[in-house]
C-alpha cells in the first residue's frame, strides 16, 4: 500500500502546472487547516467548527482554527478513511483503512475510541438514523468492493451489496435510498469509467446480497470518482473526480452525464480533492447556486498534491453588487449605478423604490423554483426601460444626473439574467 501511494505521489508531482477555475456566480474562500495533512480526514460541523483526524489525534478546533480540543487518539499511527457524524452532530464516526477499524468519538467531547466494526479498507460512511453505511473493499485488491450497513446499537455488520472496481464513495437521501459512486481499479484508469447509482431503500431492506443490476443508474462517464456528497434542500448530487492518471481533479453539480454536469470548481492539474461537506440554509432561503447570497450554502473542501500544497477552502455562491458612487449621492451632480459579478454577457434590469420600503431582511421569493431575495417593496417600485448588456466579467455602468432632491430618497436593485433571459438572481442592494 506504500509503495502504491509513493508511485502515485511521484506521478502527481510530474504532472505540469495549471490554474484552477471556478464556475461564474461562486467564489473561493480559503479557510484555517490546522493540524491538516495531506492524508488527514476532516469534516465541517454546521457552526463552521471542524474536526481534523490526522492518523492519530482528533482534534476539534473553533471555526478560526483556534483552540483546539482533542476528541480521541489512537495509539498508533493509521491511514485515515473518513469521519461521519450523525445528523444531530453528536456522534462521530472514525474509520481508518490500516486495521480497518471504524471507531465512535463524541463531538466536543473528549474520550476514548470506541469500537464499532472491523470493515478492512474502508472508505467512506455516513450515517443514517441508527445505521451506519460504509465503502469498503474488504477482500482486499483487485477482487472488487462492498456496501456495508452497521447497525450503531448492536454493532453488527451486514454485507448489503458486492460491487466491481474499487471502493467508491456514497450519499443517502433523506428516504434511506443509497446513492453509490463506482471507481476503476486499474491504472490507469478508463476515461468515462465511474458511474453514480442509486439503490432504492426497499432493494436495500430486502434479499442480500445485492449487485449493480439491483441498482438505478443515475449518471454516467466521469473521469474518477473521489466523493460524493447532496444537497437535501435541492435534492441535488455533487461529485468530486479525481483521475490521478491525467491529474484533472474537479466538483460538479451532478446530471446525468458530463455535458449535464456543469463543473463548479476545476482544481489546478496533479491536485487531489477530498473532504467534502456542504452545508445548506434552510428552506424559504437562498440557495447553494451561482448567483445566490453566500448564505445559501457552503461546500468546503480540501485540496493537495501531497507535496507542499495542503489547504482547506469552501465555494460559497457570490451574489451580483449593486453600487452607487459620484457627487450626485450627496446633492446635485452626476452619480454612477453599477453592477459587479453578475452573469458574463447576460442582462440586468434596474428596479428602484422609495428608501424607507427597503426591507433590510430581504424576502425570498420562489420563481420557478429558483430563489429570488429582493428588499424592494413590490407595490412601490419601479424599473428603467430596457434591458443593461454585461461585460465578460458580468459587470455594468451608467450615469445619471440628480439635479437636486434624489439625495437619500431610493433604493435600487438589479434583477439579473443569463445571456439567454433566464432568471439568475438579484444583486444587493445600493442607495441614492
Amino acid at each position: 500500500m506504500l509503495r502504491a501511494f509513493s508511485a502515485l505521489c511521484a506521478a502527481l508531482l510530474s504532472l505540469p502546472a495549471s490554474a484552477q477555475s471556478l464556475q461564474p456566480g461562486f467564489e473561493r474562500v480559503a479557510l484555517p487547516y490546522p493540524g491538516g495533512t495531506s492524508l488527514s480526514a476532516t469534516l465541517t460541523l454546521a457552526s463552521g467548527e471542524f474536526i481534523v483526524f490526522d492518523g492519530v489525534s482528533v482534534v476539534q478546533y473553533s471555526p478560526d482554527g483556534l483552540f483546539p480540543s482533542t476528541l480521541g487518539t489512537f495509539p498508533a499511527f493509521v491511514f485515515p478513511s473518513f469521519l461521519a457524524v450523525d445528523a444531530d452532530e453528536n456522534a462521530l464516526y472514525v474509520g481508518e483503512s490500516t486495521s480497518g477499524g471504524i471507531h465512535r468519538l463524541f463531538v466536543g467531547l473528549a474520550s476514548s475510541p470506541d469500537f464499532v466494526a472491523s470493515l478492512p479498507l474502508n472508505y467512506d460512511a455516513q450515517v443514517f438514523e441508527d445505521e451506519l453505511w460504509v465503502s469498503a473493499a474488504t477482500c482486499g485488491f483487485g477482487c472488487g468492493t462492498e456496501l456495508w450497513r452497521v447497525d450503531l446499537a448492536t454493532r453488527v455488520a451486514t454485507l448489503v451489496a458486492q460491487l466491481p472496481g474499487a471502493s467508491g464513495p456514497l450519499a443517502l437521501d433523506d428516504d434511506g435510498a443509497l446513492y453509490y459512486a463506482t471507481a476503476a481499479d486499474v491504472f490507469p484508469p478508463p476515461l468515462g469509467a465511474s458511474s453514480v447509482v442509486r439503490f432504492a431503500r426497499s432493494v436495500l431492506t430486502g434479499a442480500l446480497p445485492l449487485t449493480l443490476a439491483d441498482a438505478v443508474p443515475v449518471a454516467s462517464g466521469f473521469d474518477g470518482a473521489a466523493r460524493l456528497v447532496r444537497d437535501a434542500e435541492r435534492d441535488a448530487l455533487f461529485l468530486v473526480e479525481n483521475d490521478f492518471a491525467s491529474g484533472v481533479n474537479r466538483i460538479r453539480r451532478l446530471g446525468t452525464g458530463p455535458a449535464s454536469s456543469p463543473i463548479l470548481y476545476e482544481g489546478s492539474l496533479g491536485r487531489s480533492l477530498g473532504n467534502v461537506t456542504l452545508l445548506t440554509s434552510t428552506l424559504d432561503a437562498p440557495a447553494y447556486l451561482p448567483y445566490q447570497d453566500a448564505q445559501g450554502g457552503r461546500l468546503v473542501h480540501t485540496s493537495t498534491d501531497f507535496a507542499s500544497v495542503v489547504e482547506r477552502v469552501t465555494l460559497v455562491p457570490r451574489r451580483p453588487v449593486a453600487d452607487v458612487s459620484g457627487a450626485g449621492t450627496i446633492g446635485p451632480g452626476s452619480f454612477r449605478v453599477s453592477l459587479a459579478h453578475g452573469v458574463p454577457h447576460g442582462f440586468a434590469r434596474l428596479y428602484y423604490a422609495p428608501r424607507a420600503s427597503y426591507q433590510a431582511l430581504e424576502p425570498v421569493y420562489s420563481i420557478g423554483a429558483l430563489p429570488l431575495s429582493f428588499g424592494l417593496a413590490p407595490g412601490q417600485l419601479q424599473t428603467l426601460p430596457g434591458l443593461f448588456a454585461l461585460d465578460a466579467a458580468g459587470g455594468f455602468s451608467a450615469d445619471y444626473v440628480n439635479p437636486g432632491g434624489y439625495e437619500g430618497l431610493f433604493a435600487l436593485q438589479f434583477l439579473v439574467l443569463t445571456g439567454t433571459g433566464a432568471l439568475a438572481g438579484t444583486s444587493s442592494a445600493a442607495f441614492l
